[in-house]
């Protein structure tokens, strides 16, 4: 293959690949509705950027949550900072959130491509189908969702990604500079998410394998990536605020939630998950390897880079299995790993597929699709502007008692909806309202079921405000 050719239909399966990213999260992410961590998420750091709540003491309603009334510390609050900086910058639009999710997305997408081309440096042709792993990583459907619902495992990838280009260079020329870089981004992983984040301080150790780096070496990487992190968390110590703050995170919330709210029944719940996730992946895999098993194919010794990356995937995704509180986008950050990991299995292959379809007229139709496909991922979010994709007569309830209740106001309400959380967090989001049942406030909110049950009794002392909910009935003090 010419390099010329070579290069026109590696930009075009890039199109390709990048049309399906877009087309798997901007027609959701243009819509209204949210799954309920990523639209709390987004009112902790809304709150933040309009003077509600601190850095080191984030908040997200009058209550909270897990009884720590006076803040959140539902996750460590660095990327609730950083979000809130996007708000000041940019608004109060929902959009504002959209556009940081869609920017971490295009982070992840350019990193993944880095690392591809780190790990084959010096050989240009693999280095070329730097699409294959971002295609195989996009495709798996939680991390799809995850960029669809701001996840803060959207912006812990960013680091874990970052952490580990810098290890890799580090094992490829020894260079201090690049450890100590690789320490930092492990510390923001871990202020982003928790111990999650700090999966990659065991990363050299994977490059034992076939000897790539020796035990000696690889354990004082791992010793020398643990003092940067602990350095780094010794002197934010310093500070009461940070003290109290990352104690009400792991001691108050996290060891509470691991002791007392499961998630799932078995510890091996994320491998089976995991399997699920990579089905795609695996499919073409096998589809690829059966049907140019007899090709002639140069003898290129892969097998090593691509067992090194499925194990530094399952690094990132075994530890989770030491509780009960597993999510499937927990594993997030390991994803581009094992898509890495995949795409180096067949990427022999596909350079010659490439090859062949170069010297086919097959070419010149997958490039028309190609650019129709593009089209597409440009008119989906366009058709769906101003749509809702979930909660929709919920989202419409919301709107009018945002118009009926003055922002940052305190409202009571029935016992039932202190666990109705998408009702919360988008009052939250979108008004700063906040729903209390121990004190009382000038207004109450009901479901219309409890309101007709009550309808008498409840009218000696408020009067209807809107009979226009759908779900709801609103009450003002007399």
């Amino acid at each position: 293959m010419s390099q010329i050719q070579n290069r026109t239909i590696n930009l075009f399966l890039w199109v390709f690949t990048l049309s399906v990213a877009f087309i798997l999260t901007l027609p959701v992410l243009i819509q209204d509705g949210m799954f309920m961590d990523g639209v709390l998420y987004s009112a902790v750091s809304h709150n933040l950027a309009n003077g509600i709540g601190t850095f080191w003491f984030p908040s997200f309603s009058f209550n909270n949550l897990a009884g720590i009334q006076n803040s959140f510390h539902e996750q460590p609050p660095l990327v609730f900072g950083i979000q809130a900086l996007f708000f000041k910058l940019f608004g109060d639009s929902m959009y504002v959130e959209r556009f940081y999710i869609v920017l971490c997305l295009l982070i992840n997408i350019l990193l993944i491509k880095k690392l591809w081309e780190l790990i084959f440096k010096g050989d240009e042709h693999t280095k070329a189908i730097s699409w294959l792993p971002v295609l195989f990583w996009i495709s798996i459907p939680v991390c799809f969702w995850s960029f669809s619902n701001n996840m803060h495992e959207n912006t812990v990838s960013i680091f874990v990604l970052s952490s580990i280009i810098f290890i890799l260079r580090t094992v490829q020329d020894k260079k201090p500079l690049h450890l100590i870089l690789a320490g930092i981004f492990i510390f923001l992983a871990s202020f982003a998410k928790g111990l999650p984040g700090l999966f990659p301080i065991a990363v050299p150790l994977v490059f034992i394998f076939k000897d790539q780096l020796s035990f000696k070496r690889a354990a004082f990487y791992c010793f020398a990536l643990f003092c940067i992190v602990g350095f780094i968390y010794g002197i934010m110590l310093v500070s009461q605020a940070a003290r109290e703050s990352l104690y009400n995170y792991f001691v108050l919330r996290l060891l509470k939630r691991v002791n007392d709210v499961p998630t799932t029944s078995f510890y091996l719940d994320s491998l089976f998950r995991l399997i699920m996730e990579s089905g795609i992946m695996i499919g073409i895999v096998l589809t690829v390897r059966i049907f140019t098993r007899r090709l002639e194919l140069e003898r290129t010794e892969h097998s090593t880079k691509a067992i090194t990356f499925l194990m530094i995937g399952l690094l990132g995704v075994l530890p989770l299995m030491l509780t009960l509180v597993q999510k499937g986008f927990y594993m997030v950050p390991a994803l581009p790993f094992i898509a890495i990991g995949f795409a180096i299995l067949i990427s022999p292959q596909v350079n010659m597929l490439l090859f062949k379809l170069s010297q086919s007229k097959l070419a010149g139709v997958l490039k028309i699709i190609f650019i129709l496909m593009a089209i597409t991922s440009i008119m989906l979010p366009v058709l769906n502007f101003g749509e809702s994709s979930r909660d929709k007569e919920k989202l419409e309830d919301i709107r009018l008692l945002g118009t009926a209740i003055p922002e940052k106001s305190v409202i009571n309400c029935s016992r039932e909806f202190l666990g109705d959380w998408s009702l919360q967090t988008y009052l939250s989001r979108y008004y700063f309202i906040s729903l209390d049942i121990n004190s009382p406030h000038d207004f109450y909110l009901y479901s219309k079921g409890e309101f007709n049950s009550n309808k008498k009794e409840l009218l000696e002392n408020y009067e209807v405000l809107s009979n226009d909910l759908s779900n709801y009935v609103l009450l003002k003090h007399r």
